[in-house]
């Protein structure tokens, strides 16, 4: 292991990625070789862990497993590392686990970004060695499209995040990329998570669609919710009809927090042409699995749930105008009316009442007269 790595690591400060050229220079000969070396217990599979199943251990409490719920694809992979289990295949197309199209910045670079704009608080707790065991992102905003002030392509300067960085600059497609960028760390033994909770989250705003999107592929899901909290979820629903993201809000509303990991994985993508298959390629991706926190006690004393009970996002429909009866509308008219503007106002209605009444007569008296007329020519 590095030593001087480690050592950055552990004083909190982040470590020098390797220089993107020395990757690219080596044969794929070479590289292969070099992911060859890893041990056994790294290259070891945990697929026990992603049972989709519920076992019970000896206390009779739930042991919650990590369920995968999206898939993001990163690159095509040749045929000649298609047979290699995956983590190895990655070794070739991943530096420091992070997308290949994230490149030449990492995940330091995204991490910046979403602390120094107050958009994820983080935390980390360190394993021996250096490396991060776990990791924790509260999330208290997303910037928008029209926060943003102007040009989307506008940079900002982003403050010192490296020892050697003078200066760093970044827009607000940088800003969307961190939302990917910023998770992809992972520690050498590949068993890093992630704690992720909405903790006093920023909800003046609508949330921009790309962010919907980062939710679906990163956040909470209901299907890992227990049977007592899944019995709450539905009823929020039901009570928030109109909602097209239940599960987003609910997670926001109730701070309700999720453990995250990633792995990667190999999988053939069907190439379609006029809805035929004309070729599977390869693909690498990055898996996303959660669980439910057994630590996260939904209903104590001092929960979101126990001091609001069941949130109604729903628009409340206006109140009935209360009904009056004559006497209450005339008290009203002679006390807003002088005695003087109250005679005017008689005398204008009950003119208006006689010109009505007089324009009635005149056309049933004009109905009359055309009846007769049609009357004398029947015969």
């Amino acid at each position: 292991m590095n030593k001087d790595k480690g050592k950055a690591k552990a004083t909190g400060e982040p470590y020098k990625v390797p220089s993107y050229k020395n990757v690219v220079g080596k044969t794929p000969e070479q590289l292969r070789k070099e992911a060859l070396k890893a041990t056994p217990k790294e290259n070891k599979l945990r697929d026990d862990a992603y049972a989709i199943a519920v076992s019970s251990n000896m206390t009779n409490e739930f042991v919650y497993p990590y369920l995968p719920i999206s898939t993001i694809w990163i690159a095509p992979i040749e045929l000649k590392y298609a047979h290699l289990a995956a983590n190895e295949a990655a070794k070739f197309y991943l530096q420091e686990f992070a997308d290949p199209f994230l490149y030449p910045k990492d995940y330091n670079f995204y991490y910046a970004i979403l602390d120094s704009t107050g958009s994820v608080e983080f935390d980390y707790v360190n394993r021996t060695g250096g490396e991060w065991a776990y990791s924790k992102a509260f999330f208290k905003k997303v910037i928008t499209p029209q926060q943003w002030n102007g040009d989307l392509y506008r940079f900002r300067e982003l403050p010192k995040y490296r020892k050697e960085q003078n200066k760093f600059w970044f827009n607000y497609f940088d800003y969307i990329k961190a939302w990917d960028g910023a998770f992809c760390y992972e520690n050498r033994q590949r068993k890093h998570s992630w704690f992720f909770q909405f903790r006093d989250f920023d909800q003046s705003s609508p949330l921009p669609q790309w962010f919907l999107m980062w939710f679906n592929n990163w956040g909470f899901h209901p299907i890992t919710l227990p049977d007592k909290i899944r019995t709450i979820y539905d009823d929020f629903i039901k009570t928030n009809a109109s909602l097209k993201t239940p599960g987003l809000m609910f997670a926001i509303l109730y701070q309700v927090p999720w453990i995250m990991k990633w792995d990667v994985i190999i999988s053939k993508m069907p190439l379609r042409k006029f809805g035929e298959i004309v070729h599977n390629i390869p693909y690498l991706g990055r898996r996303i699995l959660i669980k439910w926190w057994d630590k996260f006690d939904f209903f104590a004393e001092n929960s979101v749930f126990s001091q609001k009970g069941l949130i109604n996002l729903e628009p409340l429909p206006p109140p009935p105008s209360p009904k009056k009866d004559i006497t209450e509308i005339l008290r009203e008219l002679l006390a807003s009316s002088s005695k003087s503007d109250l005679k005017a106002q008689l005398k204008e209605i009950l003119q208006e009442s006689d010109s009505d009444t007089e324009d009635t007569d005149m056309a049933s008296l004009k109905s009359d007269l055309m009846q007769d007329s049609q009357d004398s020519y029947d015969v």
